[in-house]
């Protein structure tokens, strides 16, 4: 059955303006050589989605950057037909220093793979990755952002065991933030205003999750952290305050990560890092060589089931983003009709 041609004609999910989705009968794609094409089992939403969600204007391309399915047709020696895979999020040169070294991120041809948001996707041999046996190709289709951005979060910023951590804005890479530092061993603060969110953290494991509207952080953090502050702070809302609050609460010699997009910060770096010397770093992805290592954190330390709180059948995905845009829930994921 793996060996059979695909339909011609798939459907798909387009972003047309406005807040607006249609589904259109669009042309499979057509193999290349050394490519694949993948059916789709699970396309997850991202907050990046929501920009062409809200846009104005129409977007022409098929989007969906976290997604996991089964080969159905193969043009590589690397990749028979029945195999699942998860498609990696950025395709590189592979012939640079980055690269070669499995951090695709540094590429300077480094572009994003997208069309989770269709029945098929074609994709380059090196952009897929073999699902492990015991993985659900819903974890699959999240591991990218929520799985394999927080490990390499977490471990660029030293995290050990027993420290206090900090993570502002618990939507879904928030939340899977909050799960990732449980299982490094931290007893983690998080700040949310919206109350589904906040008791979605408790529910994974979160010691507080605090409503900035009705308390004060800066000073209910150092309550928590015996007036030291949190070791590590980490944006995930990518606002200018929430940025700023990461680097003023952390502790003197503490670690701030960023994660969520901004580019409209404006800030003293004397008075919120070079003084107190902090170590303050942006992150991105995750190194693709990593990916076995992180599998098994996640299989020993992470139960991702709890971040998916909403699944649709492609067929709805206007339903899927309308929810996804209100902010009432957690990692939302598209699948087969």
């Amino acid at each position: 059955m793996w060996g059979a041609i695909a339909e011609s004609i798939m459907k798909a999910a387009f972003f047309a303006g406005n807040g607006t989705l249609e589904i259109r009968d669009v042309p499979t794609p057509e193999l290349r050589d050394g490519h694949v094409l993948v059916r789709i089992e699970s396309a997850a939403l991202c907050g990046s989605d929501l920009r062409l969600y809200r846009a104005k204007q129409a977007h022409p391309s098929i989007e969906g950057h976290e997604n996991a399915g089964v080969v159905v047709e193969s043009r590589s020696a690397r990749w028979q037909p029945g195999q699942r895979v998860l498609v990696y999020a950025l395709s590189g040169c592979l012939r640079c220093e980055a690269c070669r070294a499995g951090n695709r991120m540094y590429c300077p041809d480094a572009r994003s793979v997208i069309g989770g948001f269709g029945e098929y996707v074609a994709v380059g041999e090196s952009d897929c990755l073999a699902v492990p046996e015991w993985m659900s190709s819903e974890t699959a289709a999240i591991f990218g952002d929520c799985i394999g951005l927080p490990h390499h979060t977490l471990r660029r910023l030293s995290a050990q065991a027993g420290q206090a951590a900090l993570i502002v804005g618990l939507g879904p890479v928030g939340l899977s933030m909050t799960m990732a530092a449980l299982g490094f061993g931290l007893n983690v603060i998080g700040v949310e205003p919206n109350a589904f969110r906040r008791q979605l953290a408790l529910r994974v494991g979160a010691r507080h999750a605090l409503d900035p509207g009705a308390v004060d952080i800066d000073d209910t953090v150092r309550r928590l952290t015996n007036r030291r502050g949190p070791d590590i702070a980490i944006d995930c809302a990518g606002k200018p305050a929430t940025q700023i609050a990461c680097m003023r609460v952390c502790r003197k010699g503490g670690h701030v990560g960023f994660v969520a997009g901004n580019t409209e910060l404006t800030l003293n770096p004397n008075e919120l890092f070079l003084a107190r010397e902090l170590w303050v770093v942006g992150n991105w992805y995750y190194n693709i060589s990593d990916f076995s290592a992180i599998a098994e954190f996640a299989r020993r330390h992470l139960d991702p089931a709890l971040l998916v709180t909403h699944r649709f059948p492609l067929s709805r995905a206007q339903e899927a983003f309308d929810l996804f845009a209100s902010g009432d829930s957690g990692k939302v994921v598209l699948g087969a009709d």
